[in-house]
Formats: structure tokens, C-alpha cells, sequence
């Protein structure tokens, strides 16, 4: 996915980079914090279920794109209805996902192509963002 110029894997690649070396990757305790929603990413190996990596996954209520609220870029002002809950605890999840496969694969993705970002695109923010969520 190019965000502002710059080519960025979603969560399909990077579950397609943890299925090529044996692993998935999964997300669990989704939960309403102060600031947020936070899910747990888990990467296991298939083969003996080995827990070979976590990581958290979090939306903040400081993101316009997901609570609501104004944004401001070169193209204006625009003012953003908050997302339903389950969008918001879908994109934790999502985003844990791509955390802890980012977390154990980065230098696939290198190898793969050296001008895409081992930042997951899920992570990204946009000057101009998508009326619908990126889909999960």
C-alpha cells in the first residue's frame, strides 16, 4: 500500500511472510483502556504451537481517524465521525497482527524490496484519510 509516497505491507503480507516460514499469527485480549483500545498479537510456530513472538496492538482515542474529531492538511479541515467499536477493536487486533509479524520478519521485508517500510501500513496515518476503514 503507497501512503504518501512511501510503500508500506499490510496485514495480509506480513500473515503471508509468517505462513512462508511455518508461523501465524493471532490477537487476544482485546480490551477498553484509558486512552484506547489494545489487543495482544501472538506469533506461534504451526508445527509444536511455539509462542515465538508478541506484541501490542492499540488504537488511541487521540486518532481522528477512528474516534472522531477534526483533522487539518493541505487540502483543508475536515471533521471525522467517531468509528463503531468493533471497527476500533477490529483495527487493534489488526494492528497487533501486523506488530508481531513486523516484530519477527522486518528483514523479509527488506529483502523482499528495500524501498518498502518495515512500518506496518495498518500503524500509518493519512494527510487524506479513507471515508470507509481500511479494510481488516
Amino acid at each position: 500500500m503507497t501512503i504518501q509516497g512511501k510503500k508500506y505491507v499490510r496485514v495480509e503480507g506480513w500473515q503471508s511472510i509468517a505462513a512462508a516460514y511455518g508461523c501465524v499469527a493471532s490477537s487476544k485480549d482485546v480490551r477498553h483502556i484509558e486512552n484506547g483500545v489494545q489487543a495482544i498479537g501472538e506469533l506461534h510456530r504451526v508445527s509444536d504451537g511455539a509462542l515465538i513472538a508478541s506484541a501490542v496492538g492499540f488504537v488511541g482515542k487521540d486518532e481522528p481517524t477512528w474516534y472522531g474529531g477534526e483533522i487539518k492538511n493541505q487540502y483543508g479541515t475536515k471533521t471525522l465521525p467517531k468509528r463503531p467499536d468493533y471497527a476500533i477493536q477490529a483495527m487493534a487486533q489488526t494492528r497487533a497482527i501486523s506488530r508481531v509479524c513486523r516484530s519477527a520478519f522486518a528483514f523479509v521485508v527488506v529483502m523482499i524490496d528495500n524501498s518498502l517500510s518495515t512500518t506496518p501500513a495498518e500503524e500509518m496515518t493519512f494527510d487524506n484519510p479513507p471515508q470507509e476503514p481500511v479494510p481488516v
